[in-house]
């Protein structure tokens, strides 16, 4: 796993030169949550990613709906907090400006997305697959939301039953995804997910205009 997390970080480096790589400390214990990042490390919760091949099965309520993670895994959820801490040193005040569902939304999808892009996996299948059953009426809930700045029912979902935990960073990862795509300049748009002008993605994303057309 140690080499895996290497190889991952060579090409987070290629796409992201600038990145700094404090240490990372697999911890064992009883913790609420699944990764947490410090100014001078990453913390990831072990106890997460011990999971078997039925982790990802909703119907399973010892994954604790989406939390439970493969050992394979684990790289994936590094680089997720190795984005974090590279948009943390380079716009803090985005990091602390994270209350409204939007944001939050795209500080969390957009750090998932930067691990998909470098090590092909998501942190979150479960809520991935949660969004993709139930797309149209969810999309437009989150949009009338975001415009009322409602972060009811959506950033604390409880462990077990639906919809799953960290689904707001799922409609994050979209958004983050659709900025991705549209640009010509990849790397360009990779570092301005790191630098999180949230405004400036939600829109360049087209997804909130095809919001506001479709959901009114």
């Amino acid at each position: 796993t140690e080499n895996e997390i290497r190889d991952a970080y060579s090409r987070f480096e290629q796409r992201y030169p600038r990145a700094v790589y404090p240490p990372v400390s697999i911890l064992y214990g009883a913790y609420q949550s699944r990764a947490l990042i410090r100014p001078s490390q990453v913390l990831i919760s072990g106890e997460y990613f011990i999971g078997g091949d039925d982790v990802n099965d909703l119907g399973n309520s010892n994954n604790l709906n989406g939390l439970m993670k493969r050992p394979s895994d684990l790289p994936g959820q590094v680089i997720h907090e190795l984005a974090h801490i590279q948009q943390a040193r380079r716009n803090p005040l985005a990091v602390v400006s994270t209350k409204s569902l939007l944001n939050w939304a795209i500080y969390e999808g957009s750090a998932d997305f930067i691990a998909f892009t470098i090590n092909g996996t998501s942190s979150n299948q479960a809520a991935h697959d949660y969004l993709a059953r139930n797309e149209s009426a969810l999309w437009c809930e989150f949009s009338s939301s975001t415009e009322l700045n409602s972060n009811s029912n959506w950033i604390s979902q409880d462990l077990y039953g639906e919809p799953p935990r960290g689904l707001a960073g799922i409609f994050g990862f979209q958004i983050a995804k659709a900025f991705y795509n549209q640009s010509q300049n990849k790397d360009e748009a990779f570092s301005d997910l790191i630098e999180l002008d949230y405004e400036q993605i939600y829109l360049e994303s087209g997804i909130k205009t095809d919001l506001l057309n479709t959901c009114l």
